[in-house]
């Protein structure tokens, strides 16, 4: 069920950011199908890497240097660079809906409950919950009342929506050095030996730092780029 819930979730996300980019497409005057094929050719080869990278086993391996950031977060975060400041995707990201830079920021309440039950699986400890150090789940529960009051009311203002994004990042940094903390050094957190199960180092739970994650960065990224060119 967890395994499913974690499948069901980047499904989910991949058709939300396939959606916004075909909007976005569509508001640049571009070829949408190109646009389309372009996005499902980007993601259908990271999943499969993702998933050729769990068969292998690499990514169950705990020891330093940290595999999971060096192989999933680190390309995830190099591709991003290259978007933004590439020439070729300056129409696309002109095109791009802000409000749905906002409002799918509520799926993080979906990974936060993904990740407690997770928890409760005993794969992984609390400290990375919301019932630990993990504050995550309030940019979920805020994205839709920003977004109604930036997009809808018109009432918010730009340095709040940038400072919300801020701490967004903020919070989702918090949450990654939690990890990278107990991987590299868990006697600080009272472990004799890092607190995560293996599992973590599988499909469908890659999931969570191959797309998840770098698909909250990403959307704050693309909100931030939208208000300084508002």
């Amino acid at each position: 069920m967890l395994e499913t819930g974690y499948w069901l979730l980047h499904l989910a996300t991949v058709v939300l950011m396939g959606v916004a980019f075909r909007k976005a497409s569509l508001n640049a005057g571009l070829n949408v199908q190109k646009t389309v094929i372009g996005y499902g050719a980007i993601v259908a080869v990271w999943t499969a890497y993702t998933c050729l990278l769990s068969a292998t086993g690499i990514l169950q391996n705990f020891t330093m240097p940290p595999r999971i950031p060096l192989f999933l977060i680190v390309p995830a975060l190099v591709f991003m660079i290259f978007f933004f400041t590439s020439r070729a995707f300056r129409p696309l990201i002109a095109g791009f809906p802000a409000a749905f830079a906002v409002y799918y920021q509520s799926f993080r309440i979906f990974v936060e409950l993904l990740i407690f039950c997770t928890f409760a699986r005993g794969i992984f400890p609390v400290e990375p919950t919301f019932e630990g150090y993990n504050f995550d789940i309030v940019m979920g529960l805020s994205a839709p009342v920003i977004g109604w009051l930036a997009f809808q009311k018109k009432s918010l203002s730009p340095k709040v929506l940038l400072a919300w994004n801020i701490l967004g990042l903020v919070f989702l940094a918090i949450v990654v050095s939690i990890f990278l903390g107990m991987l590299a050094n868990p006697g600080a957190w009272g472990y004799e030996a890092p607190p995560i199960g293996q599992e973590f180092g599988t499909v469908p739970f890659l999931f969570l730092p191959a797309f998840l994650m770098p698909s909250a960065v990403f959307m704050h990224l693309m909100s931030l780029v939208k208000i300084k060119s508002a």
